[in-house]
């Protein structure tokens, strides 16, 4: 039984969890498309987020809609369900991506005698147990991992400082704003969307 209700706050965590390890793990994807540039294409994504959750906050409570099913039975009518239904399988096969990136950098880096599925069934095991366990041990799992991630991340930089260039930086859109650019700032979008 569920000690802590879901709200608001614990959502955030939720979102921000699951946008960090989309950034983490397709790092390259960004990087070949965008360049030295990538860091300013995040920011503009950051940005049209931000605009995006804003926009949503208002209009659901304009019109008392909050929930994915509720906002799409109300925008599209009878075929909602389809949209819910969509929806629910992009989360599903990009969650079974990102476990299968994250399960293969551990089988080529770490363990290259484990085959790459053993680590898939743990990590699916581990959800499962973490999932029937309710919504509170989803939550403090969660959050875990994103000061687990935040902390790891401090310490990556803090070992690689002295192997930065941040002369590589620029000169900042030295090309201007291409397509490879643009299509930077959309594929961020798609991975930290489609997973919130």
């Amino acid at each position: 039984m569920d000690v802590v209700k879901l709200n608001s706050k614990h959502i955030m965590f939720l979102i921000v969890g699951v946008a960090t390890i989309s950034l983490k793990t397709y790092p390259t994807v960004f990087t070949k498309l965008g360049g030295r540039d990538t860091w300013i294409a995040v920011c503009i994504a950051s940005v049209l987020i931000l605009a995006f959750l804003i926009f949503a906050l208002f209009t659901g409570k304009k019109t008392g809609f909050y929930g994915f099913n509720e906002i799409y039975n109300y925008a599209f009518g009878k075929i909602g369900g389809l949209f819910t239904f969509l929806y629910l399988m992009t989360i599903l096969m990009t969650m079974f991506e990102s476990a299968s990136v994250e399960a293969n950098v551990v089988h080529t880096s770490f363990l290259l005698r484990t085959q790459t599925w053993v680590f898939l069934v743990v990590s699916v095991i581990a959800s499962i147990i973490v999932v029937r366990k309710g919504g509170a041990a989803v939550v403090t799992t969660s959050i875990i991992a994103l000061v687990m991630i935040s902390l790891s991340g401090m310490l990556l930089s803090i070992l690689t400082q002295k192997y930065k260039e941040f002369k590589y930086l620029f000169p900042i859109l030295a090309d201007g704003i291409t397509s490879d650019f643009m299509l930077t700032i959309l594929k961020i979008l798609e991975h930290c969307v489609s997973l919130s």
